[in-house]
């Protein structure tokens, strides 16, 4: 499904980038602004894939090679779990729930405001940058128009999507997670693995979701893993 850009907003050091397809659905991506250069056009399909061939052979069609996800991921009481085999490891959409309805620029804050397909919810995204500082602040916000209660199970702050504007294909060897373990008076052990010693390579179908979680246990700021980044290389 074609993709095109929606807007694109900049800080003294990244770009901020919202894409949409024919069906309404907002990404959103940021890179360096110094990496301005080596951007590259995605492929639109894994067809000519030796694992591809064969299936499109007797089915037809065409195997896209990514789809865009919500800005916002949510999940209500009532919705269909996600499915691509993530069922019980996470309540991320894999398919978009949520339609593009307006943007505006407020001064320094990038405000996207969506609409669920099922339920009578309006979506708030805030992308709140300034030219001097090295962060962003993003936060969702969800209002009900509605008169009838709508349960939540799932609220995202934001969805990063397009992790590889730098290569046409997989980007293979090229990504690393860097995390940061701790304990109480250890904190910082510095850990690096390849994406692909994640398991988050594609698959042969291209399909299936793949999770990892991390982040600190209770109320201690610094117990397991408090930080992580990820790395092109």
């Amino acid at each position: 499904m074609p993709v095109k850009e929606l807007s694109c907003f900049s800080s003294h050091d990244t770009e901020f980038v919202y894409f949409i397809n024919e069906d309404q659905t907002v990404g959103f991506s940021l890179y360096p602004r110094a990496k301005n250069t080596e951007l590259v056009e995605h492929r639109e399909n894994i067809n000519d894939l030796a694992t591809s061939v064969p299936i499109i052979k007797v089915f037809g069609g065409d195997w896209p090679a990514y789809n865009v996800h919500d800005l916002v991921q949510i999940k209500c009481v009532g919705e269909v779990s996600p499915g691509a085999f993530s069922a019980g490891s996470s309540m991320r959409s894999t398919e978009s729930n949520l339609l593009f309805q307006d943007q505006r620029l407020e001064g320094n804050e990038v405000i996207t405001v969506l609409k669920h397909k099922d339920f009578n919810l309006e979506v708030e995204h805030k992308l709140e940058f300034n030219y001097e500082d090295d962060y962003v602040l993003l936060s969702s916000k969800v209002i009900n128009r509605g008169e009838t209660e709508v349960k939540l199970e799932n609220l995202s702050s934001f969805c990063l999507d397009g992790l590889s504007p730098f290569h046409k294909e997989d980007g293979e060897g090229a990504y690393y997670f860097h995390r940061f373990l701790s304990t109480w008076s250890a904190e910082g052990r510095h850990e690096v693995r390849s994406v692909e010693d994640c398991n988050f390579e594609r698959s042969w179908t291209g399909h299936g979701a793949r999770t990892m979680r991390y982040g600190q246990v209770g109320s201690m700021p610094v117990k397991d893993y408090p930080e992580s980044v990820m790395e092109h290389a």
